[in-house]
């Protein structure tokens, strides 16, 4: 976890990050509730220009609360063993909720996302909601990065005792190698107003640590990123399906 002194470089040792994780959480969640509570005339009746800021400060909290679960995640990924949840989710389920989610978001950027997913793959033996992050964090990022009119694909397929999801990589990446893309301050030049905030490298260091700590791991390839993640058992075959 630790890179060129502290976490991901950046010289904090874990247990500051995690202070100022807290620290920060907190005055977040206020701005955000009382942005809320301006949009939903709470308090009483407030204008419609009052009510549309208020909307952009809870959208722009929101990804910032993203940001500090992320930076939350990192400090603690790899310290202990993670704890097994009692509850699994099926891939499957959750890559088409996440398509449905980011689908819209791509094509406001003009970026195609294209899904295929093999339905009997297992339930993946891991924190349901650590395995979200790590899915959502990787197709994010792939759509943030894509130019008008790019294609990403993202397809699920079961191997062994692993479910296997593969993203194509950005254009705008070329052939900028592992060691590169992993910089925990990396992101392309230009504007890329729907990038990582805090940088492409810093979220894909952050999933593959969260893939190591769940017993899988993430592969950079010349044409995409591999993820894989141990499953338990399989469904019902019913071969691979476009969404």
């Amino acid at each position: 976890m630790a890179v060129g002194g502290g976490l991901y470089g950046s010289g904090l040792p874990a247990d500051s990050l995690r202070q100022l994780v807290h620290e920060l959480r907190t005055p977040l969640n206020a701005i955000v509730g009382f942005g809320e509570m301006i949009e939903r005339q709470v308090l009483g009746p407030a204008a419609l220009r009052y009510r549309v800021k208020a909307g952009v400060i809870v959208e722009q909290g929101r990804r910032l609360l993203a940001v500090v679960d992320d930076l939350d995640m990192a400090a603690s990924a790899g310290e202990t063993a993670p704890e097994r949840s009692p509850d699994r989710i099926a891939p499957a389920d959750l890559l088409r909720r996440l398509w449905r989610t980011h689908r819209p978001i791509a094509a406001g950027r003009g970026v195609m996302l294209e899904m295929a997913i093999e339905e009997e793959i297992g339930p993946i033996d891991a924190d349901p909601a650590v395995i979200e992050r790590i899915y959502a964090r990787l197709i994010t990022a792939a759509i943030g990065l894509g130019h008008v009119g790019e294609r990403i694909e993202v397809r699920l397929t079961g191997t062994g005792d692993a479910a296997v999801l593969r993203l194509t990589r950005p254009a705008v990446l070329g052939d900028s190698s592992e060691t590169t893309l992993l910089d925990p301050g990396f992101t392309p030049e230009g504007d890329w107003p729907e990038a990582p905030l805090l940088g492409l490298g810093f979220s894909l260091r952050l999933v593959r640590n969260l893939a190591a700590a769940a017993g899988g791991a993430l592969a950079i390839e010349a044409d995409g990123f591999v993820l894989r993640l141990p499953v338990a058992g399989r469904r019902k075959a019913n071969g691979v399906r476009p969404c």
